[in-house]
C-alpha cells in the first residue's frame, strides 16, 4: 500500500504522497494475491508547487485514449443515430457485421498477428482497407462490411476530436452484378404448393403478398391490421423506396385472409399482432423466416409438387424430368426474388423505388397503384 499523505494540497490525484520534497506518483494496478499492487514511484513535481504546474506534468503521464476499430464500431452501434434511424433487422445485420470485421485477423511483416478490432485508426490506411475487401471471402460482404465502417467512421469524424481522416474514401469496391433470376410461373407454383404443404403455412400467403405488392420479405411481415386499408394495402416499404397503396385484388384478398387464418387463436400483444405472426401472437425472428424458407427450398427441390395444365406443360418444354406430374424446382431463388418476379409481370413496371430526384420532395401522399394480378 501507497505510505498514508500528510498534509497534502485536497487538489491532489488518488496515490500521490510526499517523498522527500517531491509529490510522488505510485499508479494502482490491481489486486494481485488478495493484495493491492502498484507499479514504479514516478516524481510529478517538488512540494509547494501549483495544482496547475502538478498536473502539466501529470497528465503527460497518463496514457491516451486509443481510438480502435473496436471502439469505432462498438459507439456507433451504440449511438442515437443507430437507434432511432434505423430499422431493428439493419441494426441486427450491422451488429453481425462488427463482430466479423473485428475478430478479421491482419498479419504484420514481423510476425505479428492482430484482429481489425485492435488496430487503432490512426494505424489505418486506405491500402489496408482495400487489402480487406480483396482478401474477403464474400466479395459482396467485403463490400457492404467496409461500407458500414465508412458510415460508423463519417459519424466518428462529427462528433469526436482526434479522429483520423477516413481511409475508406476512394477504396475500390467489388464489382456486383445484378441478380438476373427470373422466377418461371411453374417454378413458383411448385414452391408456393411446397410453402402451402408445410406444418407452418406462413409463405404460401407472403409470397402472394411479395409478389402481388412487389414487397421485401422484411416489408411483408411487418403488415399489421393498420396497413389494411378500405382500398388497398399501405405498404410502408424500406431502404428509401416510397410508400404507396397496392389497390384490392381478388388474390390479394385471398392472400390477406389466408394469413389471417394461420394461428387465428394466438394472444394478442400490446402492440398488436402482425397479420403473419407466431403461434404465439409474436413477430417471426430473421433466424426463424431464414430457416423456414430454406425447408421450403429443399422440400420443392427434393420432393416437388404435382402440377397440372399449362404449368405442367411450360415445365416440360424447360426440360424438367417429370414423374407421376410431381415437378421439382433445379435451381433455388430467394424470397427477394419473387419481388423482381412481381416487378417483372407488372403491366407498368411499378416496384416503388426513387427513379426521379423530385419525387420524393413533392410526393407526400402513398401513390395508388394497380396490384400485379
Amino acid at each position: 500500500m501507497p505510505r498514508k499523505r500528510q498534509n497534502t494540497p485536497d487538489w491532489l490525484p488518488k496515490y500521490t504522497i510526499p517523498v522527500r520534497g517531491w509529490y510522488v506518483y505510485r499508479p494502482y494496478i490491481g489486486i494481485e494475491n488478495g493484495k493491492a499492487k502498484f507499479g514504479p514511484e514516478k516524481r510529478i513535481a517538488k512540494i509547494g508547487c501549483s495544482a496547475e504546474e502538478f498536473y502539466k506534468v501529470f497528465d503527460t503521464l497518463q496514457p491516451k485514449e486509443t481510438f480502435t476499430i473496436q471502439w469505432l464500431l462498438e459507439e456507433y452501434n451504440t449511438s442515437k443515430k443507430f437507434r432511432k434511424n434505423l430499422a431493428i433487422q439493419t441494426q441486427k445485420g450491422y451488429e453481425g457485421y462488427k463482430t466479423v470485421i473485428c475478430r478479421q485477423e491482419v498479419k504484420f511483416k514481423y510476425g505479428a498477428i492482430k484482429t481489425f478490432g485492435e488496430l487503432a485508426l490512426d494505424s489505418m490506411t486506405t491500402p489496408k482497407i482495400q487489402r480487406y475487401i480483396e482478401s474477403y471471402s464474400s466479395e459482396v460482404s467485403a463490400n457492404r462490411h467496409i461500407q458500414y465502417l465508412s458510415a460508423a467512421w463519417s459519424w466518428a469524424i462529427r462528433r469526436y476530436e482526434g479522429i483520423p481522416p477516413n481511409p475508406c474514401i476512394g477504396i475500390e469496391f467489388n464489382r456486383e452484378q445484378a441478380r438476373p433470376r427470373y422466377i418461371e410461373d411453374w417454378e413458383y407454383a411448385v414452391v408456393y404448393l411446397c410453402a402451402q404443404s408445410m406444418r407452418n403455412p406462413m409463405f404460401a400467403p407472403a409470397m402472394e403478398i411479395a409478389y402481388i405488392c412487389r414487397a421485401r420479405r422484411g416489408e411483408v411481415f411487418r403488415l399489421d391490421e393498420r396497413n389494411m386499408k378500405k382500398d388497398g394495402i399501405f405498404l410502408e416499404r424500406s431502404k428509401g423506396s416510397m410508400n404507396e397503396i397496392t389497390l384490392w385484388s381478388p388474390a390479394l384478398k385471398e392472400a390477406v385472409a389466408d394469413a389471417r387464418r394461420i394461428y387465428p387463436r394466438a394472444p394478442v400483444p400490446m402492440k398488436g399482432r402482425k397479420i403473419l405472426h407466431d403461434r404465439a401472437g409474436l413477430p417471426y425472428t430473421k433466424n426463424a423466416l431464414d430457416s423456414a424458407w430454406q425447408r421450403v427450398m429443399k422440400k420443392a427441390k427434393t420432393l416437388g409438387a404435382e402440377l397440372e395444365g399449362a404449368l405442367l406443360e411450360d415445365a416440360l418444354s424447360a426440360g424438367i424430368p417429370i414423374k407421376d406430374n410431381m415437378v421439382r424446382i433445379q435451381e433455388h431463388f430467394t424470397f427477394h426474388d419473387i419481388k423482381a418476379k412481381g416487378v417483372t409481370d407488372h403491366d407498368k413496371g411499378e416496384s416503388g423505388h426513387l427513379t426521379e430526384k423530385m419525387k420524393a420532395v413533392y410526393q407526400r401522399k402513398p401513390r395508388r397503384v394497380d396490384p400485379t394480378v
